[in-house]
């Protein structure tokens, strides 16, 4: 990618990588899922304020496609020249119906899927972990310190 900006005059500049067309957010979004072998999904609209902060946390985790400068092009239309596209890329730039090729589907489909999968695994474990901490401190705690007291007095 270095080597294509620098051969096309490009260098150091920020090139919004875009499609050939203009689409909404949901038909891109719907034509991805189909592309991945994925069905159809309910698209829920998110106040701007938690999309901003989403934003702001994926600019620290440098995690997933959220970042303050994807939001900044969502926010302007995500919208950019497909002409500077083509010219870097020395051809037209690919549909977003083009993007995924059949074979590439199913590990594509298993990332995207882990990718947000993951994360919640580990914040359900970790609250597992602390409901039953709690629960234990709270309604067993004295049952917990017989049980010691008992296990010193035997010496096992």
């Amino acid at each position: 990618m270095r080597r294509l900006l620098e051969t096309s005059g490009h260098a150091g500049e920020v090139i919004e990588a875009v499609g050939p067309r203009v689409l909404p957010q949901r038909e891109m979004l719907t034509t991805l899922r189909t592309g991945l072998g994925l069905g159809p999904t309910l698209l829920l609209p998110v106040p701007l304020p938690v999309i901003r902060l989403a934003a702001r946390i994926g600019d620290r985790t440098r995690r997933g496609a959220l970042s303050t400068e994807t939001l900044g092009m969502l926010l302007r239309g995500n919208a950019g020249s497909a002409a500077v596209v083509a010219e870097v890329l020395g051809r037209p730039p690919r549909a977003v119906d083009q993007l995924i090729s059949p074979q590439s589907a199913p590990a594509l489909r298993l990332q995207a899927i882990w990718s947000w999968l993951r994360p919640l695994l580990v914040v359900s474990i970790a609250l597992m972990w602390i409901l039953a901490g709690w629960v234990s401190w709270v309604y067993a705690h004295g049952y917990g310190l017989s049980l010691l007291q008992g296990l010193a007095s035997t010496g096992r």
